[in-house]
């Protein structure tokens, strides 16, 4: 199995999350819940799987360099903070 270049984990229920994160360019792992995922600057929204309360979802994306959007769609989540921007970067 290749290694993970960033491991971003999504925690809390309607709480908040970090308002930025970054990662190296490679394949990103995103433990989350109801999430989705935009490239800024495009239309295309990737969603994340859903998770029950207590149970886990991951999905293994592999990103371009770019600025992204991550956002919970369930009820007023993102209104009460739970939104990120996650900054995929090259690798130097």
């Amino acid at each position: 199995m290749k290694r993970l270049a960033f491991l971003l984990v999504l925690a809390g229920c309607a709480g908040a999350l970090p308002a930025q994160a970054a990662a190296p360019l490679g394949r990103v792992q995103v433990v989350a819940h109801n999430l989705t995922l935009r490239k800024v600057g495009t239309t295309k929204v990737t969603t994340m799987p859903g998770a029950l309360p207590g149970t886990r979802e991951t999905a293994t994306l592999r990103l371009k360099p770019g600025l992204y959007v991550l956002k919970c769609t369930m009820a007023d989540h993102a209104l009460r903070g739970m939104k990120a921007r996650l900054r995929v970067r090259p690798r130097t």
